[in-house]
This record gives C-alpha cells, sequence and structure tokens, in this order.
C-alpha cells in the first residue's frame, strides 16, 4: 500500500502521477527533480535525462534556424543555387534528426530513472 503512495508514473510527455495525483514534469523535466533524490542510481540517470533534453532542444533551435534563417535574407541569391538549397535542405533534416535521436534518448534515460526509484521504493518500503 505504501509502495503505491510512493510510487511514480509518466503519463505521456508532460506529467507524471503519484499517490493518484497527476502532476506536471516542467522543463527539462525539472518537477521531478525532488522525486529522483530518494535514489542515487535514478538521480545519475535523471541527470543523463535532462542532459539529453537540453541537447534535443539546441539541436531543434539549430534546425530552426537553419530553415529560416535563408528565408529571411535575399533568398533570390540563396536559392537560385542548387548546392545552397541542397545543403540548406541536408542541413535542416540532419539537426532534425540530432533533436528526435536525442529527444527519444532522454524519454528512455527518463524511464529508467523512474523505474530505478520505484525499484528503490519497493525496497525501501519492505
Amino acid at each position: 500500500k505504501q509502495y503505491d503512495k510512493e510510487s511514480i508514473f509518466l503519463q505521456g510527455n508532460r506529467a507524471y502521477v503519484k499517490n493518484g495525483v497527476q502532476s506536471k514534469v516542467g522543463f527539462l523535466y525539472r518537477n521531478l527533480e525532488q522525486e529522483m533524490e530518494l535514489s542515487s542510481v535514478a538521480t545519475m540517470e535523471y541527470a543523463k535525462a535532462k542532459n539529453s533534453k537540453n541537447i534535443a532542444r539546441i539541436a531543434g533551435i539549430a534546425a530552426g534556424a537553419i530553415y529560416i534563417v535563408p528565408l529571411l535574407g535575399n533568398s533570390n541569391n540563396f536559392f537560385n543555387k542548387s548546392e545552397n538549397v541542397l545543403l540548406w535542405g541536408i542541413g535542416t533534416i540532419a539537426a532534425y534528426s540530432v533533436s528526435l535521436q536525442f529527444n527519444m534518448k532522454s524519454r528512455n534515460e527518463i524511464n529508467r530513472a523512474i523505474w530505478y526509484r520505484n525499484r528503490d521504493v519497493l525496497l525501501l518500503v519492505d
């Protein structure tokens, strides 16, 4: 019964549930930080997840910049050269794929951190 009150579960990408109460995970999983302090292994995985999420956000912003910046400038000169268009497309796709990979990595790491935390809750309850 105590395990049910103390364990946490992710609900979608933006929320977690503890003791039947849903809360937001926050920017870069910030609201989960205090929950992870229960377990040293969970804390390490949480730090990895936070770092991966940060890299994903930076790569996503870079991809957006790569896509938008040529559109804001004198695009006639830029888009008249096929190699510019090719590099623009490849750069945008590459940055977005890096962002996607780190988002998935972050998701796996936060799931692992929660698993470790819940495991340690189970050990402490017994």
